[in-house]
């Protein structure tokens, strides 16, 4: 696929997202965004913005293999379902109960309850901020990828080496002196996952 053309564009945004589970499908929007940095971005998952909007830079993306790109889209992908807003938890229940909280106490003027509901609803959206940019979220949205993968015909082996081969691959690719700490610890994780051998991407078996 030459980068450029918008019949490729639209085909290679159809093939990735034949890719993805039914339910992430129908969540899931990809679009050509030729000004992006990176060759993959996205937006994330909130309750008044309940589709998730995967960017692509052609003219990098395409210079990845096509295994690296399946991969890189099943995780951006799993990430972004990993970390969204909706998911029921201990902390999406504190941050609705400081809300309604606010919102009670607001309609009867009670400063102090409402200072107490915005208080609760400031602490749990910190901490749910900050643990969906957690390592371990980042490890979890890489396992979820490599799930989704094996059930389209990879093998584990070949999923993780193609991951791998892509985030090894993406800092250079984008312009960047290295990969950040997050990257550098997913791709030690990985090869500990691969039990220390990285063969070329060339030579991995993808399908079963």
């Amino acid at each position: 696929m030459r980068a450029g053309g918008m019949g490729e564009e639209a085909q290679e945004a159809a093939r990735l997202k034949d890719l993805l589970p039914a339910s992430w499908r129908m969540e899931t929007q990809v679009s050509p965004r030729a000004e992006h940095p990176a060759a993959i971005a996205s937006t994330p998952l909130l309750p008044w913005q309940r589709t998730c909007r995967v960017s692509l830079n052609f003219k990098k993306w395409v210079q990845f293999a096509p295994v690296q790109r399946e991969l890189l889209f099943l995780r951006e992908v799993a990430w972004r379902q990993q970390t969204r807003w909706l998911q029921v938890g201990p902390l999406q229940g504190v941050l609705g109960f400081g809300a309604l909280v606010a919102i009670v106490e607001g309609t009867q003027v009670d400063l102090t309850g409402i200072a107490g509901g915005a208080l609760l609803v400031l602490v749990a959206g910190n901490q749910l901020w900050r643990r969906q940019r957690s390592v371990a979220m980042e490890f979890a949205a890489d396992q979820e990828a490599i799930a989704v993968a094996r059930k389209r015909g990879y093998t584990e082996a070949a999923a993780v080496q193609a991951l791998l081969s892509a985030l090894e691959e993406a800092w250079r690719l984008e312009g960047r002196r290295g990969p950040s700490f997050t990257e550098a610890t997913r791709m030690q994780a990985l090869r500990a996952q691969l039990g220390g051998e990285t063969p070329p991407i060339g030579t991995a078996t993808v399908w079963e």
